[in-house]
């Protein structure tokens, strides 16, 4: 993140995606709830660290 080559936002949810993966089996249900948890976390976090704590993210 420090070059800017991806966004905050896509980082943290590719790194929940990868996470929970690799915690689980990979089935579809899995799959589903992690991409689900991956877009709330993202969108959220991004959200309270700009806005409340007002802290610039790349």
């Amino acid at each position: 993140m420090q070059f800017e080559w991806v966004g905050y936002q896509l980082a943290t949810m590719g790194y929940v995606i990868v996470t929970g993966l690799l915690l689980t089996h990979l089935n579809l249900k899995s799959v589903t709830s992690m991409v689900g948890l991956a877009l709330m976390l993202s969108i959220g976090l991004h959200y309270i660290f700009t806005q409340i704590f007002i802290i610039d993210l790349p």
